[in-house]
């Protein structure tokens, strides 16, 4: 009976462990397999010298997967669907001049005409000033194509400030994304560009929005991180976020406030401590009629 029941006890501390680390992992990723796929239709774009285009597709707007069909059987990647930019077109060195254009000064069959006006060597012909061609001055501003795909975030750097022993859960930022491209962007991910900044904060996405916190127990100083706002495609470069995190020392003794006030929407992920508590009470069931079982087999006694 012991025996049973410390294998019971070990499986739920682990399965415990594991969702209360979760929010430590960096990065989320959205698992296609695992999607129940929500399909909208791509028209083909050409590509130009400027941005890529692509083949007609579907595309999914939960976790972006990318398919051949409308019933999402056919899972394409990135590679398989974007078409490759046409090559500038060359001037050709080897195009000989043309011996019929009246501009010509290489035309050597071209006679002078003495009675030319404009003949720069006719000694009769008084001098006259060149006509100045009126021209607008303006700075030269080439058209540039729009981009398909292209996310922007609010806000471009984070500065939190508390106080020592500060709840984590009161010290936050959330970094929103747009979608600024031609092609519409639904999902973003979010890690650190370096991993030992791990140590000190944390960070999650979900949808367009990421959530970046320090962890518990931080002694007074400055801590600094930069998170990454990437794609699952690498659609569009990524876009670094640098997070400067000050701790106060707290020399009152009480309660330690939060200095920078942030706002009171939910907090990505604040589902996760509840489900850590379904799992427990799920095991807990799991234990008592493992015990019942056992009871009723008659290898254990009351």
């Amino acid at each position: 009976m012991k025996k049973h029941l410390k294998l019971c006890f070990a499986a739920l501390l682990i399965v415990a462990t594991f969702f209360a680390l979760m929010p430590q992992l960096g990065t989320v990723a959205f698992a296609a397999d695992d999607c129940e796929h929500q399909l909208t239709h791509k028209e083909r774009v050409e590509s130009t010298q400027t941005y890529d285009g692509y083949i007609e597709h579907w595309e999914c707007v939960k976790c972006g997967a990318l398919f051949g069909d409308a019933n999402g059987e056919s899972e394409l990647t990135w590679d398989e669907i974007v078409l490759p930019r046409p090559d500038p077109e060359p001037d050709d060195p080897d195009e000989p001049d043309d011996p019929d254009e009246p501009d010509d000064p290489e035309d050597p069959d071209e006679p002078d005409d003495p009675d030319d006006p404009d003949d720069p060597d006719d000694p009769d012909d008084p001098e006259e000033p060149e006509e100045q061609e009126d021209i607008e001055p303006g700075p030269d501003e080439p058209v540039i194509a729009p981009l398909a795909y292209a996310v922007s975030v609010d806000p471009e750097s984070v500065e939190l400030t508390a106080v020592e022993g500060y709840d984590p859960e009161d010290v936050y930022q959330d970094i929103v994304a747009t979608s600024e491209g031609t092609e519409e962007i639904d999902f973003i991910m979010a890690g650190f560009k370096d991993t030992s900044s791990q140590e000190q904060f944390s960070v999650s996405a979900g949808n367009m929005t990421a959530t970046v916190s320090p962890v518990a127990g931080l002694p007074a100083g400055t801590y600094t991180c930069t998170v990454v706002i990437d794609d699952f495609y690498d659609r569009y470069e990524p876009i670094e976020v640098p997070v400067t995190f000050t701790v106060l020392a707290d020399e009152g003794g009480g309660a330690a406030p939060v200095i920078s006030p942030k706002d009171d929407s939910p907090k990505t992920g604040d589902g996760s401590g509840m489900m850590l508590y379904q799992i427990l009470a799920a095991g807990s069931l799991g234990v008592l009629v493992l015990m019942h079982r056992l009871r009723k087999s008659g290898k254990v006694s009351r």
